[in-house]
């Protein structure tokens, strides 16, 4: 892969990519710089069962979608097991349409990656695409998208 000067820029000449993917980006990477950790969680006593609630946070806006951090073993514990770093409105029905839920507990370059390949999906899913085509040309997308990282 060759170096990049400007890596912003590269991620804009990408037609999937828009200002409002580095904008979150620029969140994400201030909300890191604010205190949130990315240590694991601290060790529990065996058999305490602890109970976080959602803890859903609005990370920012792309186009009609609205983007939330969420704690994603909540939602596993509680919602929808298969749950893994992220789903939106037109996968999983306890989520509204116009949302996408992130996992908190993504580093920040897992959580940009996964955040292209929702939007990317969720978009095609809004205009009728079924959800293993949209999922399939997400992934992909998501792979290029990855190598620009």
């Amino acid at each position: 892969m060759s170096t990049v000067e400007n890596p912003w820029q590269s991620l804009m000449d990408l037609p999937e990519i828009s200002q409002n993917h580095l904008e979150l980006l620029g969140m994400r990477l201030a909300e890191r710089g604010a205190g949130v950790s990315e240590s694991k969680p601290k060790r529990r006593k065996p058999g305490t069962k602890v109970s976080l609630g959602l803890n859903k946070r609005m990370l920012g806006l792309s186009g009609a979608f609205k983007v939330f951090l969420i704690n994603g073993e909540h939602v596993r514990n509680n919602l929808e097991t298969d749950f893994t770093m992220a789903s939106h409105g037109y996968v999983s029905g306890f989520i509204p349409k116009d949302e996408i839920w992130m996992d908190d507990r993504l580093s920040t370059n897992d959580t940009v990656a996964v955040l292209h390949h929702e939007i990317f999906e969720v978009r095609l899913m809004a205009k009728g695409m079924p959800y293993p085509d949209a999922h399939e040309l997400a992934t992909e997308s998501e792979k290029k998208f990855r190598k620009l990282l």
